[in-house]
């Protein structure tokens, strides 16, 4: 995936990710702790072209109740 999208550094940028999200606190984030230290992903990314979305939102008061729902459509050759 990396190659195919030009993002050769995705498994570091993935690895910083998963450390702010699992891991990080107050004191700490990927910003200052090695990434010796951090979650590492070995497995495997599956992309989807289409995905759905159903949210709650108070400011949209013209859809019913404030609930919404939204396609999200993404054509690969559109990088």
């Amino acid at each position: 995936l990396a190659n195919e999208l030009g993002i050769l550094d995705l498994p570091h940028l993935v690895q910083l990710f998963l450390y702010d999200q699992l891991l990080a606190d107050n004191m700490h984030t990927s910003d200052n702790v090695p990434l010796s230290v951090g979650p590492r992903f070995e497995g495997r990314v599956k992309v989807f072209n289409l995905a759905a979305a159903t949210f709650f939102a108070l400011s949209d008061p013209s859809s019913v109740g404030g609930m919404r729902h939204e396609h999200i459509c993404v054509v690969p050759s559109w990088h």
